[in-house]
């Protein structure tokens, strides 16, 4: 069915069922409500139903409607709550330390005896355990988990992986996680209600230049939300994390900490078995407490990390270990104010400054190859909750940030700054040595963003009857300066079994390619991103709830492509009515947006950007190694250049694009989950779910010159000049065939499009108990299979050899996605002893990724050579047909309180990761040559492994 015709038809169905918006908890924030019967069953209106919170100094009431329900919207979790219900000729019955997570609707209901007011019933209480009245599919972290579990460098972002929906390709960074089985980068990340992803490659700010974004000091809660996610919700289809920040109370408290990793605590590394001398002191403090009581709440934290590392190199042109240092500064401070009973702002400060240094070293990456990194992120967010009568909510948000980075070569540049315009006249050359190991210059750097965003939420939610309903819109702006300057160096690549080192008197020792580019790079831009949303949440019949919406995004990267309308309807029902088991389902539509860096492309490297040039040995123009070239050759005008990525785009920076033709649309994702949740007593918790993510119109890069695809095998090669008289519109392109390019000179033209496909089908089995009798525990498996022909649109992560055509065959390129773990295996939880003794716990078991057997060259001379699984392979092999082992992992932490004066107390604690000292394999050579079955003896040597047993001692005092 035609997509705008199967969007309207939808549409059409979900509003047909709820013609409104809708109410459903902020992510922030949630909304309680419930029904008050007497003991007959019967409901009871006019109930007075009042909620306290001492720490904050909270107080509103209500009254029950004709139906006896009542509702409290848009609350802050933070702190413990009293729910009290009173009706004259009955006994008052009032619930206590009742403690809430955000983005939740818990569901109590009060059944009243006869009585009066002596015959009052007071009981300690917890929040319900079964969520239901949402559809969505989630994990929560609440404070004491986060603080309790282990989590190796602080890193928060190491806790998704409980969820079992949420696994991580390479270190704990959110550029490296991947949920539902998706491409990493696709996840949208949201902070106190607003967004907290960066544009240019959707990582968290603060993250960008290797920071943690936020101290896991100052997270309240985790969530992640994996299906089923609120109309509210969108710029993402693979899943959404939400983090909530903690806020002051009326207690004055806070801490002081230290924690410390001496390289003796840190086991040999895995790969050599060289002692580390690896050693990590993170210091900090928070403080929190009340400027005026039941009014105004600050808290602030500030930590400071220092790490000497030290990275190791496999490859024989240059083993070794080499140092590699870091350093990181964060603080943030938080300050909630109750303008009066029914207005509550909030404001909050929030910086990350560090730098990296000795990265992208390891394996075959030899210590020329190293980079820096500089980043920094300031930000600012405020919001104003308002509430008008007892049934209306309005919640404003806007947040502000700034966001510097700088990857650099310190071969190039002495500091981030200076990187911005660099000097590679004294820089060496970069040389592959296929197999083998890399030396000299990363060609890939510098690259630099200055980046500021601003965005404006506005959420207006209203209980009417059965409805709660929500509405409201979400707008984004950036401005950026961004540089990508890319092989200015010059890179030299030696065939596979090259005999080593170069001899010029030797030709076996030559190199057959050499690129280079030329020009400069330089992009100043800006974009937006907005979206409206409508949502209901319908208790058609008691038990039975109905969560319908729809939502609309526009981004202006795609230009032309307004009419991104996403419908989603679930339903929760609570079996029997006692809040024990709920049956919960969910479908709908989820646009997904672009990283701006695929923009940047096609003004960087477009027709009137950066020039490549690629020559292979023989060539009259090619240099004598190891030296480059000084200028773009003379003569240029009969020399291909290289590679251009066609502009669709259109703007001032754009020449020569097709946009005018040819029009992106955001890719979309289709997504369903059915499943239940079951109440095992009154503390244990079952649940089992069937969720489908499929992802279509997904973004792809492709050369529309292409030459016809060339089965690679045993003897069976094609030179560059072979291929380049194939190429359709000629080499140099003298035309620009159906797709209208005006321009010429090239020999492959990239064109960045959608295409692609994914599939993701999985089973979710979930255990989950709440702390109580001492422990909390949580377990989640996960059965699935991804499977697509792109996983990212780069086009080392999505090319198909000899497709030429929008709508072309991609079947060549379909199989396991790089991120496809079939068995996923998270068992967490907490203990807490006497005498102040606490136990954390994460284990972590999963099936290993696949990977490609690859050539390891242009051996088809299409001028695409990539080691990643899109790379040139033997015909006979298909696309992931190996795979690594699994990874385990098991950390622990305990941790010991000694009681002073008062609340003041004393913490030693002791964290050890990777206790078995397993050895999990990161990389594997994939250089598998043109015959399989005979491949070099290096295919399949571990050239990577993950960290190894490493533990850390901490002291904190807390007050």
């Amino acid at each position: 069915m035609p997509r705008s015709r199967f969007r309207i038809l939808l549409t059409a169905f979900v509003f047909q069922l709820a013609a409104a918006a809708s109410l459903r908890a902020d992510v922030t924030r949630f909304d309680l409500s419930g029904t008050v019967t007497d003991g007959t069953g019967a409901v009871l209106p006019g109930v007075t139903i009042t909620l306290k919170n001492a720490d904050t100094g909270f107080n509103r009431s209500a009254v029950t409607d004709g139906q006896g329900r009542y509702s409290f919207a848009a609350l802050n979790p933070t702190g413990k709550w009293t729910l009290s219900v009173e009706l004259q000729g009955f006994a008052p019955q009032h619930r206590e330390g009742l403690e809430f997570q955000a983005n939740t609707k818990p569901e109590i209901n009060f059944q009243l005896g006869i009585g009066g007011l002596q015959q009052a019933v007071t009981v300690q209480a917890s929040a319900p355990l079964i969520r239901t009245r949402e559809s969505e599919l989630s994990t929560i972290l609440d404070t004491k988990q986060v603080e309790n579990l282990p989590t190796n460098g602080r890193n928060f972002l190491s806790l998704l992986q409980t969820s079992g929906s949420v696994v991580a390709t390479g270190g704990t960074s959110s550029s490296n996680l991947s949920v539902n089985g998706q491409g990493t980068r696709m996840a949208n990340f949201v902070a106190d209600g607003v967004s907290m992803t960066g544009r240019e490659i959707r990582t968290v700010n603060g993250e960008f230049g290797g920071g943690n974004g936020l101290s896991i000091d100052v997270i309240k809660e985790l969530q992640v939300i994996t299906n089923g996610f609120k109309a509210e919700t969108g710029q993402s289809g693979a899943g959404t994390i939400s983090v909530v920040t903690k806020s002051g109370t009326n207690t004055l408290s806070g801490s002081v900490y230290g924690f410390w990793r001496p390289s003796d605590l840190v086991a040999a590394n895995l790969l050599t078995g060289l002692k580390t001398t690896q050693t990590r002191q993170q210091f900090g403090g928070t403080i929190g407490g009340p400027l005026k009581k039941d009014v105004t709440h600050y808290f602030a934290n500030y930590e400071d990390t220092k790490i000497d590392d030290a990275v190791v190199v496999t490859s024989v042109l240059a083993p070794g270990t080499f140092p590699a240092p870091q350093t990181q500064r964060q603080g943030f401070v938080k300050v909630n104010h109750r303008l009066s009973d029914r207005n509550a702002l909030d404001v909050r400060y929030s910086f990350n400054h560090n730098k990296q240094e000795g990265q992208g070293v390891g394996a075959l990456n030899t210590y020329d190859r190293r980079t820096n990194t500089e980043g920094g992120t300031d930000a600012f967010n405020t919001s104003l909750v308002s509430n008008f009568g007892a049934n209306k909510v309005n919640e404003a948000r806007f947040r502000y940030t700034f966001d510097v980075v700088d990857f650099y070569s310190p071969l190039t540049a002495a500091s981030g700054a200076e990187s911005r315009t660099p000097d590679f006249s004294r820089a060496p050359v970069a040389v592959a040595y296929t197999g083998v190991g890399n030396l000299g210059t990363n060609p890939g750097f510098p690259q630099n963003l200055v980046e500021k965003r601003a965005q404006w939420v506005d959420h207006f939610s209203i209980v009417h009857g059965p409805h709660q309903l929500k509405a409201g819109v979400d707008v984004i702006g950036s401005w950026r300066f961004v540089t990508f300057f890319n092989n200015f160096t010059g890179t030299y690549t030696f065939s596979q079994g090259t005999k080593f080192p170069f001899n010029a008197s030797d030709p076996a020792t030559f190199p057959f390619q050499f690129t280079q580019t030329f020009g400069t790079s330089g992009l100043r831009f800006k974009d937006y991103m907005a979206g409206a949303f409508a949502q209901d949440d319908w208790e058609v019949t008691r038990g039975l709830t109905l969560n319908v919406g729809a939502r609309w995004d526009k981004d202006s990267l795609f230009q032309g492509d307004n009419n991104n309308v996403a419908p989603r309807i679930g339903f929760a029902w609570n079996v029997g009515g006692n809040t024990r088991t709920v049956v919960r389902g969910n479908t709908g539509v989820f646009y997904d947006t672009l990283e701006s860096s695929a923009i940047n492309r096609e003004s960087n490297t477009g027709p009137v950007g950066q020039t490549t040039i690629d020559l292979r040995q023989g060539d009259a123009l090619f240099p004598a190694f190891p030296n480059r070239l000084s200028a773009f050759p003379s003569g240029a005008a009969t020399v291909a250049r290289a590679t251009v990525y066609v502009p669709i785009f259109q703007g001032a920076d754009f020449p020569g694009g097709i946009g005018d033709d040819f029009h992106r649309v955001a890719p979309r994702f289709f997504n369903t989950n059915i499943g239940v949740q079951h109440e095992i007593g009154p503390d244990w918790a079952v649940s089992a779910d069937y969720t489908r993510v499929y992802g279509y119109d997904m973004l792809v890069t492709w050369d529309i010159n292409a030459p016809p695809y060339f089965p690679l095998g045993p003897g069976q090669t094609r030179t560059v000049a072979q291929a380049n008289a194939l190429r359709p519109l000629g080499v140099p392109n003298r035309t620009g065939g159906s797709y209208g390019v005006d321009f010429t000179g090239f020999r492959s033209l990239y064109l960045q499009f959608n295409g692609g496909h994914t599939e993701y089908d999985a089973i979710k089995l979930g255990i989950n108990k709440r702390l109580s009798h001492h422990y909390a525990l949580q377990t989640n498996y996960t059965l699935g299979r991804a499977r697509g022909d792109v996983d990212n649109f780069r086009l080392a992560n999505s090319m198909v050899p000899g497709l030429t055509a929008i709508d072309g065959d991609r079947t060549y390129q379909w199989g396991p996605s790089d991120t496809d773990a079939p068995h996923v295996f998270v068992l967490s939880g907490t203990y807490e002893a006497a005498l102040g003794l606490r136990v954390g716990t994460i284990l972590f078991a999963r099936s290993g990724f696949p990977y490609t057997g690859v050539v390891g060259q242009d051996s088809d001379g299409d001028g695409f050579s990539s080691n990643a699984s899109y790379g040139d392979r033997p015909s006979s092999l298909s696309r992931n047909s190996f795979r690594y082992p699994a990874t385990v992992t098991f950390d622990t932490s305990a941790a010991y309180d000694l009681k002073l004066l008062g609340t003041q107390r004393v913490e030693l604690r002791f964290d050890v990761f990777n206790l078995l000292n397993r050895k999990n394999v990161s990389t594997y050579n994939n250089i598998v040559g043109l015959n399989p079955s005979a491949p070099p003896a290096t295919f399949g040597a571990i050239t990577g492994v993950r960290d190894q047993r490493q533990a850390q001692v901490a002291v904190r005092y807390r007050f």
